[in-house]
């Protein structure tokens, strides 16, 4: 269900930016915001890949965030150790990183 998060967070936040690769995955977030005038309002979207762009690259509006959530995305990611760091580097201090996904066998450490 695209969207699912961002739609639960959505009382309890000002602002969220929905990032993919996909603009057809993003097509349908926009869509399902536009039905409702409280997400209207604070939802938007980038079509990007964070994971290939230089740290300089990512855009100031993604840097510096509370939350950072990663729904459904890291069975498709082949450096999960690297894509950790990279999310992580996103948020300002005290920030968190929410990961959701079904895999099995995984066991991840904070990055160092």
């Amino acid at each position: 269900m695209t969207g699912l998060i961002s739609f639960n967070l959505l009382p309890h936040a000002k602002k969220i930016i929905g990032l993919d690769t996909s603009q057809g995955m993003l097509d349908v977030y926009e869509q399902k915001a536009a039905m409702d005038e409280v997400a209207a309002s604070k939802l938007s979207t980038m079509c990007i890949d964070i994971l290939s762009m230089p740290g300089s690259d990512i855009p100031q509006e993604v840097r510096d965030v509370d939350v950072v959530v990663c729904s459904m995305a890291y069975h498709h990611i082949d450096d999960i150790k690297g894509a950790t760091r990279v999310l992580a580097s996103l948020l300002r201090k005290d920030g968190h990183l929410l990961v959701f996904d079904l895999m099995e066998g995984l066991s991840l450490q904070s990055p160092s």
